[in-house]
Order: C-alpha cells, then structure tokens, then sequence
C-alpha cells in the first residue's frame, strides 16, 4: 500500500492522492510513534519490576535482621540457664538447656545463612555447638558421667559463639543487613 501512496506521488502530484492514501502515508509515522511509546512502556514496567524486586530484598533483609536481633538475647539467655544447671548439678535442667540451644541455634543458623552468608565464622561456630550439644545432650543420659566435664566442650562453644553473636547483633543494631 505504502509503495503505491509513494509510487503514485511520484507520477501524480500530491493533491492528487485520495483520503486512503493520506491515511497510509500518516499511519506510517503513527506506527512508529506507537512502537516508542510501546518501548517506553516496557522499559518503564521493567524499570519498576526492577525496584519493587529490590524493595522486596530490603524487606526481607530487615526482617530477618530483625528476628536475629529477638532470637540473638534469648540465645545468651539459653546460656546463663545452662551455666546456672552446671554449677546446680541439674542434670535434666542442663539437658533441657542443651536442647534449647540447639533448636534456637539451628533456627538463628538457617536465618543468618539466608541474611549474611558471608558470616562463616559464626555459622560454622553455631554449627559446631549444636553438635557439641547434642553430644554432651546425649552423654548426660548417662547418670554416673560428671556433669561439669560432659558439658564442658559444648559449654566453652557455645559461649564463644554467643561472644561473636553479640558482636553481630551490635555491628548490626541500627541497620538492616
């Protein structure tokens, strides 16, 4: 169509071209405003997709800086308890601590591993006391064991790892990850 609206202006005048010829000839550059707008549009929505994704990152950043921030004290808490079992001789108490660790741990673990990957220092710390727990866990089923030297690895563990936690936590106090 467009090669006889030029064809036929090249041999006619352009007076002489009819209302569909018009039409054709101003429809081309219409198209091709529409193409731009078109693109514009799609850049745009994948400009926003783009920030709406980014918003969501942030979001989930802070709430799992957040949880860390809750679960992190009681952590210490878990601590002063088991420290409070050893020196009471309380066996089932320093068990139940013991366990409560490792739950708490393990959630704190799987929280930072998504958060801050880069701690690998503090998640392989939280990775050896929970084993170490579940270790002097399981020796404290033993009546006759001492108490203090069944604890003893897992306790040091799980202090050090409380220590860097807490540094964690105040590094990352103000701020999301």
């Amino acid at each position: 169509m467009l090669y006889r609206v030029l064809g036929a202006a090249s041999s006619h005048h352009w007076y002489q071209l009819t209302w569909i010829d018009w039409i054709t000839v101003g429809g081309f550059p219409l198209a091709l405003v529409g193409l731009y707008v078109t693109w514009r549009q799609a850049r745009n929505a994948a400009n926003s997709a783009k920030a709406a994704q980014d918003a969501i990152i942030a979001t989930e950043r802070t709430i799992q800086s957040k949880q860390l921030m809750v679960l992190i004290p009681q952590l210490r808490w878990t601590v002063i308890e088991l420290e409070s079992a050893i020196i009471d001789r309380d066996r089932k108490g320093a068990r139940r601590q013991l366990d409560s660790w490792r739950w708490q741990a393990g959630n704190i673990q799987g929280i930072l591993t998504a958060a801050d990957p880069e701690e690998i220092e503090i998640l392989q710390g939280l990775q050896q006391s929970v084993s170490l727990a579940r270790v002097a866990g399981s020796a404290l089923m033993d009546e006759q064991s001492p108490l203090f030297s069944r604890c003893s690895k897992a306790r040091t563990s799980i202090v050090a790892v409380c220590d860097e936690l807490n540094t964690w936590l105040g590094k990352n106090s103000t701020e999301a990850i």
